[in-house]
């Protein structure tokens, strides 16, 4: 309801533009209904792999190379799915008919890439991954289905010590606030606040803890 609304909204600002119309729509002024957060998921190696099994098993023949895009490369199915020779470059994968309309190239490992040029372009297989990943028994959110490819690319990345505005790039977030949700999983996520304040830059902890280690004078 909240996208279905967003549109609208978009469409009498765009009727008011075009002067169509000459008032502002009380659409305008209704709230978005609050959502519930729900906690991302992601899949561990072993699940990968257990997954890919599946995949592989699949009479689909195009199923196996979109999966392995995404894991690689954190796209949506989408993107994955509709790419076209021209989009394999050097050293990587050109993402053009992307969500909010910006291509972004991201890096792919050489092979990876030799086999994806060989079997562009791809026929539809969202149904035939929806059957892997159900014989696979895992369970997930409702609604993240879709998306649990690339919440999987994005929480490794992250955990491996990747940085949060590349991520961003890769991912092709137009906001770093939605990719700030993989923070927590960094394996120094907030640490850095122990070592990087004035006091522990400065020495003065140490230089403090010096002095109150020394005896007291009289006049202290």
């Amino acid at each position: 309801m909240n996208r279905e609304l967003i549109t609208l909204k978009a469409l009498f600002r765009e009727l008011k533009r075009m002067s169509v119309i000459d008032y502002d729509s009380d659409v305008l002024n209704i709230r978005k209904l609050r959502e519930k957060k729900t906690e991302l998921t992601y899949l561990t190696h072993e699940q990968i792999g257990t997954l890919l099994l599946q995949v592989r098993q699949s009479n689909n023949v195009s199923l196996l190379y979109v999966v392995l895009i995404c894991l690689a490369t954190g796209a949506r199915w989408s993107e994955a799915e509709t790419l076209k020779p021209m989009h394999c470059l050097k050293g990587g994968l050109q993402f053009a008919d992307t969500k909010n309309g910006s291509s972004r190239f991201v890096p792919v490992d050489d092979g990876l890439l030799h086999l994806v040029r060989q079997n562009l372009p791809f026929e539809s297989c969202y149904s035939a991954f929806r059957s892997a990943f159900e014989r696979c028994n895992f369970t997930v959110p409702k609604g993240q289905l879709a998306h649990i490819l690339r919440h999987s690319f994005a929480s490794h990345f992250i955990m491996n010590g990747g940085n949060i505005r590349t991520l961003q790039n890769i991912l092709g977030h137009s906001s770093l606030q939605m990719t700030m949700r993989y923070t927590h999983l960094a394996p120094d996520y907030m640490n850095q606040a122990k070592i990087l304040n004035p006091l522990q830059t400065g020495k003065i902890l140490e230089s403090l803890s010096q002095d109150i280690k020394k005896p007291l004078g009289k006049n202290t």
